[in-house]
């Protein structure tokens, strides 16, 4: 999870007008990277909570935090002494960085005030909180000195790393431009956003190429005056957006995940969630916590199965390889009954005619030695037998792995592309009735959807897009009359598309050709310049006795080649 570092701006703002004043109580820890701090006000009691997990963030609420404590740290220990019953005299971010600094004042010795500095540096690579007075360090949860920062206690605070850069929205877009061209020329714009300033995200910086139209590889030198004009009102649009609006928003692109002050559709993310501002953001633990970690547990359940199958498959193809010797060893067999009359001499081999073959050619075949030639007769036959029933199930076996094989990676495109909790929870349900309780029927599992398809409206037509395997399941076999028209990307995991059709009405080229890309659009081709499309009406989709969800045989089909295209 990526978090625009401009979210903790707008969340030090919101936290001065609800923290600021509040009387510090207790402080505890609830697990190894979350410290929660009870904020005492006229109006109620603040959970003010930090977290220093993989997406560094910090939030308030005002419910007790739920979980059990842990066992109390030095640093925790530190932090009661010295700022338990303290007054929250200021709060700030800084540099518009994920950095904020909590100012207290406590009456401490002979009535003297003292200030006290509570840095909370919410860094991905770095997390850490240290404590200060008068700029000299108290303690630090991590405190192990580093070649550019030494933390311990008694010496001087320095500044987290990129502290140096400038933060955008604190400049007019006609100074961020004179900046940039007193830059070194020979960087893009995207390396000249990254090393001088703070808070142009990815995504950010994505959308101002877009919008300047830049290929990647352009030098600020080779920037037109039409660019810069066109720069310049993107970030005055920007600045003009950030301290107007206050929603932030959840997207998702394949592996890539972020939270962002801004909405604007050049960032060709699909739109997970969204909240009213950085504070109800920062405090959904099903977004953070769940979300993440679901998709990454889910992920790994997949690579696993993957794997096992593909490891059944390679000893499977193992086995049917052996099989070639499966006509020798009837021929050993025969030949040595025919010849079981001679005597036992103890021979590891033994030259034959092939009494069997119209040029009767010898046949050397290998013996056990102890044996009699009538024992090594049957023990050809019994491996013939063995090789023979192995022939007669490895094939059946194999197309079943690969058929498993198959669904595995549609639920690991499906996974990639889910964007809602419920979705998520269909997954997990279908790779639970994978491993089904030992019963006697192993088909299968029927399961139903939490989550729900993609419904839209085209030219009259209702069309509807299954978004994960039980979706598809549903929607082609249960939702979908006979006269409705499917369509799926040819031999690739993706979505089934359904047009229902309407009564009297022949399906149009136009709106066969809209679903064809959507069919394109929600499959794993996405990104291909073209893909092919089958359809065929939805009474000759079949699904196989004990296939997995959404996995289906059809027939009477017909096939488009259309570029992939999200619904407008």
């Amino acid at each position: 999870m990526n978090i625009d570092s401009l979210l903790f701006t707008k969340w030090a703002l919101l936290a001065k007008e609800e923290l600021q004043g509040a009387k510090l109580g207790n402080i505890r820890i609830l697990d190894t990277s979350t410290f929660s701090l009870t904020m005492l006000l006229p109006r109620g009691t603040r959970a003010w909570q930090v977290s220093l997990q993989s997406s560094p963030r910090t939030w308030w609420s005002h419910k007790k935090p739920a979980g059990n404590n842990t066992p109390t740290n030095n640093f925790c220990m530190v932090l009661r002494k010295h700022l338990e019953g303290a007054t929250l005299t200021e709060i700030a971010a800084r540099y518009g960085d994920k950095w904020v600094t909590a100012t207290f004042q406590r009456i401490e010795a002979q009535g003297k005030i003292v200030s006290k500095k509570l840095e909370l540096e919410l860094i991905p690579n770095a997390p850490n909180l240290v404590l200060t007075v008068d700029g000299q360090v108290i303690d630090a949860l991590h405190r192990k000195p580093s070649s550019r920062r030494d933390l311990t206690p008694g010496q001087t605070y320095s500044e987290p790393p990129h502290s140096e850069k400038i933060f955008w929205l604190e400049l007019t877009p006609q100074e961020i431009l004179n900046l940039i061209d007193e830059l070194p020329q020979e960087l893009t714009l995207t390396q000249t956003l990254a090393t001088y300033f703070n808070g142009f995200s990815r995504p950010l910086t994505r959308l101002l190429n877009t919008r300047l139209q830049l290929v990647p590889e352009m030098t600020l030198a080779e920037l037109s005056s039409a660019s810069k004009k066109e720069l310049m009102t993107c970030l005055a649009t920007l600045q003009k957006l950030f301290m107007t609006q206050s929603n932030v928003y959840f997207y998702k692109r394949g592996r890539e995940a972020w939270l962002s002050p801004f909405l604007f559709s050049e960032w060709q993310m699909d739109k997970v969630a969204e909240f009213s501002n950085p504070n109800q953001a920062f405090a959904s633990a099903e977004l953070f916590s769940q979300y993440e970690e679901r998709i990454q547990r889910l992920r790994q359940r997949i690579r696993s199965m993957q794997k096992k199958e593909r490891t059944k498959q390679q000893k499977i193809r193992r086995e049917m390889a052996e099989t070639d010797r499966l006509e020798t060893d009837k021929l050993y067999g025969d030949l040595l009954s025919i010849h079981a009359y001679l005597p036992h001499e103890y021979r590891t081999k033994i030259t034959l005619p092939n009494l069997l073959s119209d040029q009767q050619e010898d046949v050397t075949i290998p013996l056990r030695a102890e044996w009699s030639l009538a024992e090594n007769a049957q023990l050809y036959y019994k491996r013939y037998n063995r090789l023979k029933k192995r022939e007669t199930q490895a094939l059946p076996f194999l197309k079943k792995s690969e058929q498993n094989l198959r669904y595995l990676d549609s639920l690991a495109y499906f996974l990639e592309e889910s964007l809602q909790v419920p979705e998520l929870t269909d997954l997990e349900n279908e790779l639970d009735a994978l491993r089904p309780k030992k019963q006697k029927n192993h088909n299968h599992r029927s399961l139903n959807t939490k989550s729900q398809p993609l419904s839209l409206n085209y030219d009259g037509y209702r069309i509807e897009v299954g978004r994960n395997n039980v979706q598809n399941e549903t929607l082609t076999l249960k939702t979908a009359g006979p006269d409705d028209l499917w369509l799926h990307a040819k031999e690739i995991p993706g979505s089934h598309v359904i047009i229902f059709a309407n009564p009297g009405e022949s399906f149009t080229e136009e709106v066969i050709t809209y679903a064809a890309q959507l069919a394109a659009y929600y499959s794993k081709a996405k990104t291909a310049p073209k893909v092919e499309v089958d359809y065929t009406l939805r009474k000759y989709i079949k699904k196989p006795q004990g296939a997995p969800p959404g996995f289906v045989h059809y027939t009477h089909q017909k096939t488009l080649l259309v570029p992939p295209q999200k619904e407008s």
